[in-house]
């Protein structure tokens, strides 16, 4: 068949993300550990964005008030993946080689973030061979990030990590 084409869009900047949720929800609301949050959530992703708000208040997770919006503190760790968003998600971990997918597994139940040495510690050693660390940066699935002055890998947004989560479960 024809090669498979893929479109990288590139994440919002913060500053025309946060101008994008006060347009959404009127400026005092877009707090910005709210807006930074939902970014890293979303992935800078404008309609995953739009399908977290929905699903936060389909699910009181964010209320309107009197006073403003309200959102529950801890909302990253009661999101769902929401219905617009599962099947996206779906199809792009549906599309990796079988042999990248038990990294992402193992990924996921870690957290958000791990240590390539993690997945080693789990059991993974032999995923880490050859260029699979490679090839999830070079797809988009997972990125490099320097925390605690330590290189760890995190994925490009929260819903790739629920996604691939839920994926256990099934």
């Amino acid at each position: 068949g024809p090669p498979e084409k893929s479109l990288h869009l590139a994440s919002a900047d913060i500053s025309t993300w946060r101008k994008f949720l006060s347009g959404i929800l009127t400026p005092e609301s877009a707090n910005p550990e709210f807006a930074d949050e939902l970014h890293r959530e979303s992935g800078g992703n404008f309609l995953f964005a739009i399908e977290i708000i929905k699903e936060l208040l389909d699910t009181g997770l964010l209320s309107h008030k009197p006073d403003g919006w309200r959102l529950e503190s801890d909302w990253p760790g009661k999101l769902n993946v929401p219905q617009g968003v599962r099947s996206i998600v779906e199809r792009r971990l549906a599309r990796l080689d079988p042999a990248l997918q038990p990294i992402i597994e193992l990924g996921a139940v870690l957290g958000r973030s791990f240590l390539p040495g993690e997945i080693d510690a789990l059991g993974g050693g032999d995923l880490l061979r050859g260029r699979n660390l490679d090839l999830l940066v070079e797809g988009g699935v997972l990125i490099w990030i320097s925390l605690g002055g330590e290189k760890r890998l995190d994925f490009s947004h929260g819903q790739l990590r629920r996604g691939a989560y839920m994926r256990l479960d099934e």
